[in-house]
């Protein structure tokens, strides 16, 4: 561990660089930035706090490290995820139309991830995925649209257990990595980034 934290800058430039901070980075240990704290601390460290400590500290410098080596999924990222696994992630074709992943096997985004750890970190409850990527064939089949999200994995369809789509549609639509969501039914939703 280093022996002092990073400055507030930094850390506004970690949070940026992660998704999790939209304002300018100005110095200053404000409201976005505490809500970038608390976001991080929740998806990674399973707190729900906006304090910046040297728990936090730690697991930024760690996970920054690993994102700037790849946006995109790798063993070594998928360890900073404990309750998902890459195969949750497949096309649901099962390998009839496509290789499982549409060709993208390798091009999950980190902060699709993120997301889903989100939720499950802040309900407490699991998260079931039920369509992530799509080759054009199963997109097709399920009624997507030309241009779906979910063909360039970047949408997930899912559900939190025991919680309403409209909840958390409501609880994603502040958070910044998420650029479009909406409820499919009662308890499934989909966004994408």
């Amino acid at each position: 561990m280093e022996n002092s934290l990073l400055t507030i800058k930094q850390r506004q430039t970690y949070f940026k660089l992660l998704g999790l901070y939209t304002k300018k980075i100005d110095g200053v240990n404000g409201n976005g930035t505490k809500k970038a704290t608390e976001y991080f601390n929740t998806i990674f460290l399973n707190v729900k706090s906006n304090k910046y400590t040297y728990s936090t500290d730690s697991k930024l410098r760690g996970v920054v490290a690993i994102y700037k080596n790849s946006q995109y999924m790798t063993d070594k990222s998928w360890a900073l995820f404990p309750n998902f696994k890459a195969k949750e992630f497949h096309c649901t074709c099962n390998g009839k139309y496509c290789d499982g992943y549409n060709g993208r096997k390798d091009k999950c985004p980190f902060k699709l991830i993120m997301v889903a750890q989100y939720l499950r970190n802040y309900y407490n409850q699991p998260v079931y995925i039920s369509s992530s990527v799509r080759c054009k064939t199963r997109n097709k089949q399920v009624g997507g649209i030309n241009n779906s999200k979910h063909l360039t994995f970047s949408a997930l369809d899912e559900k939190v257990k025991g919680k309403k789509a409209s909840e958390v549609v409501k609880l994603l639509k502040k958070m910044p990595l998420v650029k479009y969501t909406y409820a499919i039914d009662t308890y499934y939703f989909h966004f994408n980034l």
